[in-house]
């Protein structure tokens, strides 16, 4: 199995009648080892594409032609030098996952994914920018659930200048079940100059929602399925 090596940086608890939340959040540096047990994943995206869609939010590995997209403008004026507000939130009485972009006039483009298939049990959310065609810096963000005060997400900075991508992991443990309750991860994301006219997949922010296990001892590496470790490729 591949894996990566990350290292707990900060960790928050949650208790909620339904379910307690856990959280550590992990850097892709040496320490801890977590894997992938699934090769499932639903994934928001958001970019500053001035020209196509924008927004994402699929368990498809690649976008395709009727994949769940969304354009909310086009043109560089649309994004350059603008802060967006996002959140990524999940229903449990719908079963319904879905994904808030909020431009600074307020207005919002939506959205939503069901979540009632059968399929693996998301324990983590990858967080990752992208800026190799100009800034993107993600703050203000937090994890809540509706019964507790929020948890805040370590920011990410990235621009042409590097690093060019940055990410983060929020891992709830190996038996957490984000689809067992209501949360949301939520703040804001801004783009600063742009290198190209359209920096599509090279100015964005895209979050993951994944299975993933610590890794106790290498014997034990076995019983997870062959899949790609925590870090994510720059794909796209």
């Amino acid at each position: 199995m591949q894996r990566t090596m990350m290292t707990a940086t900060a960790a928050a608890i949650f208790a909620t009648p339904a379910m307690a939340f856990s959280i550590t959040f992990f850097s892709a540096v040496d320490g801890q080892q977590l894997g992938y047990t699934s090769s499932d994943r639903v994934e928001a995206r958001f970019k500053a594409d001035t020209t196509n869609w924008t927004m994402r939010l699929s368990d498809a590995p690649q976008p395709f032609v009727g994949d769940n997209l969304l354009n909310n403008g086009n043109g560089r004026s649309n994004f350059e030098g603008r802060s967006f507000g996002f959140s990524l939130a999940f229903d449990s009485v719908a079963r319904e996952l879905s994904w808030t972009i909020t431009n600074d006039a307020g207005n919002s483009s939506v959205l939503t994914y069901d979540a009632s298939a059968p399929g693996s049990t998301p324990n983590l959310i990858q967080i990752a920018t992208s800026g190799s065609r100009g800034m993107v810096v993600l703050d203000r963000a937090a994890f809540s659930s509706p019964s507790e005060a929020s948890v805040a997400i370590p920011s990410l900075s990235v621009g042409p200048a590097g690093p060019t991508y940055a990410e983060t992991f929020a891992f709830f443990g190996d038996n957490a079940d984000l689809y067992a309750d209501n949360w949301s991860l939520a703040g804001f994301v801004s783009f600063d100059d742009f290198t190209h006219n359209n920096p599509n997949e090279g100015v964005k922010l895209s979050m993951s929602l994944r299975s993933a296990a610590v890794i106790p001892a290498p014997a034990t590496a076995l019983v997870f399925l062959p899949v790609a470790g925590l870090a994510m490729r720059r794909r796209r």
